[in-house]
């Protein structure tokens, strides 16, 4: 259940804190007042699409924060899952921020969260039932929403739905693959081209930089060879001048010489000597250097066109030789798929046939029970709209064949006879705006007493009633709250008396601002508003004396 409600900065709300009881709620005030700003504020708690006009005037941010108690199973699992700490003795404590840029920040018990598992949490927590609701009920393709949701038939709409999508992409395959034959054969006839000409380049990888090396060797033979000669001379000496290698030699001589005057001396020597075998290696170099220039032997005609080859092959078909070789793969695959497309249709038509059996199977299961549904619903909201002083309405759930789509393959209308002897009429052609309150309300009742959701928020469903039907309305809310908290925005006098707690919205102005506050109201001022509902601004001393038989009549 929601415990607290915090709201900082949202439209004529400057700062409030509103602590909730169980059971039936009820939130009055004035028309203008802010009743729609604490629904715009849940809906910001509960992760639905943020407003930035919503933010108060002269503020860059607005926030609100709600206190959760008795939170069912499926919430702490949800928790863990996506690692936001949690007590299961504590309460789950949600915020939103939103700032004047549109940008938001959800907190899930201190720990930054996105929108998104907001709204998943919630889902399970807090439903608002309000102007969309008339809106969906009008609206024929919802009606088969009301019955599954009734039906209790969510599993098998999951499963019937994967198996749905699984024939989509087959079918979409199979249009791919039929192309047709002229398309086929040219499509064919380019990618064997492509595959031969890289597979006939016979590339490996690193064969650019090796030529690219050798072609660098050629254009620098000239100063290679003089290097090395030079360096090799430096090294060995000539005819004129000993080189650093004999004159390694001497040193080495010297200091072994040394040695037997010095205790340190046999490191030096040591370290030098090392120095000798590593100059050694470095003389072979040099003269592997000298022989293999002299005699390479390299084709630059051969070089130059192979790289040609090369650069042509990264143009078309990628960065690098490595690329080229994925891409030829690539190729290969697609030259295979359409050579075996006949074998691979077959396959995939089997597999659509397969998977269209378990569809059709689980479509007329789906239709079963839809059909057994429909009874018991059209029993149970007839039996709630005679609660609701709506006793000679009858009430038919049609179901009827249609195409297969993501829903299964049927059609489903709520059809309505509001007096005794009408012939039954969609409901958009029949209900007037108390009846299709009444409705939405027994529709929603039945439904709700399946729902897990523990937390129902109804914003003025008892629009275009009075008198005895919304009597007969606040009752039925009062017996859904035995079970669930229920809050309800409304303007009757009729519905609020039945509350086990009143809380009123209130506007006033400051400093030339103006400011919406939310109080709970005790026994006193709960019938100084009872009474200002039933007689407007001026409150007469009968209005107040009918407030208190209203309570007093709502309590017995």
């Amino acid at each position: 259940m929601l415990y607290n409600l915090h709201i900082e900065n949202i439209a004529i709300i400057n700062s409030t804190d509103i602590s909730f009881d169980k059971g039936f709620c009820v939130l009055t005030g004035e028309t203008g007042a802010g009743k729609s700003i604490l629904i715009d504020s849940v809906n910001l708690l509960t992760g639905e699409r943020s407003n930035k006009e919503l933010v108060r005037s002269g503020c860059d941010k607005a926030f609100v924060e709600g206190t959760l108690y008795d939170c069912p199973k499926e919430l702490y699992a949800l928790l863990e899952e996506n690692g936001i700490p949690f007590d299961e003795n504590d309460p789950v404590i949600l915020s939103r921020e939103l700032s004047k840029d549109g940008r938001t920040m959800v907190r899930i018990n201190g720990r930054t969260a996105t929108t998104g598992l907001l709204k998943n949490l919630c889902a399970s927590l807090i439903n608002i039932h309000g102007q969309h609701d008339s809106q969906s009920i009008l609206n024929s393709s919802c009606h088969i929403d009301f019955l599954d949701a009734f039906s209790g038939t969510e599993n098998i709409i999951a499963e019937y739905r994967e198996l749905y999508k699984q024939a989509k992409d087959i079918k979409e395959e199979l249009d791919s693959l039929n192309e047709s034959i002229s398309l086929k054969e040219q499509k064919q006839e380019i990618l064997s081209f492509q595959v031969n000409e890289i597979k006939s380049a016979n590339l490996s990888a690193g064969e650019e930089e090796e030529l690219k090396n050798a072609r660098t060797k050629y254009l620098n033979f000239e100063n290679i060879i003089t290097s090395a000669n030079e360096c090799y001379s430096y090294l060995y000496g000539n005819e004129e001048v000993s080189g650093a290698f004999d004159l390694m030699e001497s040193a080495l001589s010297s200091l072994y010489n040394l040695s037997k005057y010095d205790k340190n001396a046999p490191v030096s020597y040591e370290k030098l000597n090392d120095l000798k075998y590593e100059m050694e290696d470095a003389v072979e170099f040099i003269r592997t250097l000298k022989d293999e220039t002299e005699d390479d032997g390299i084709d630059i005609n051969e070089i130059e066109s192979r790289l040609d080859l090369i650069s042509r092959l990264k143009r078309k078909y990628g960065n690098s030789i490595e690329e080229i070789l994925e891409t030829e793969k690539r190729l290969q695959q697609e030259l295979f798929d359409i050579e075996n497309s006949d074998y691979k249709t077959e396959q995939l038509k089997k597999k659509l046939k397969d998977i269209d059996a378990k569809m059709q199977e689980k479509a007329e299961l789906l239709t079963e029970k839809r059909q057994k549904s429909a009874l018991k619903l059209e029993q149970a909201v007839m039996n709630e709209l005679s609660d609701l002083d709506m006793k000679n309405t009858k009430v038919s759930v049609m179901i009827t064949p249609c195409e297969y789509n993501l829903k299964g393959k049927d059609k489903v209308e709520f059809l309505i006879a509001p007096n005794r002897g009408e012939e039954l009429k969609p409901l958009t052609k029949i209900a007037s705006g108390g009846e299709l309150s009444r409705i939405i309300l027994a529709i929603k009742v039945i439904l709700a007493e399946a729902d897990k959701v523990s937390t129902l928020i109804f914003d003025e469903v008892d629009t275009g009633v009075s008198g005895g039907a919304a009597q007969k309305i606040a009752e039925k809310l009062r017996t859904l709250s035995k079970h669930k908290q229920v809050f309800v925005i409304t303007h009757l006098p009729q519905v609020a008396v039945f509350a086990d707690s009143h809380y009123k919205i209130e506007k006033t102005e400051k400093d030339g601002k103006t400011f919406s506050t939310v109080n709970k109201l005790d026994e006193d001022t709960r019938v100084t508003e009872i009474a200002r509902m039933l007689s407007g601004t001026v409150i007469t001393k009968s209005s107040m004396e009918t407030a208190k038989e209203l309570l007093k009549m709502a309590k017995n």
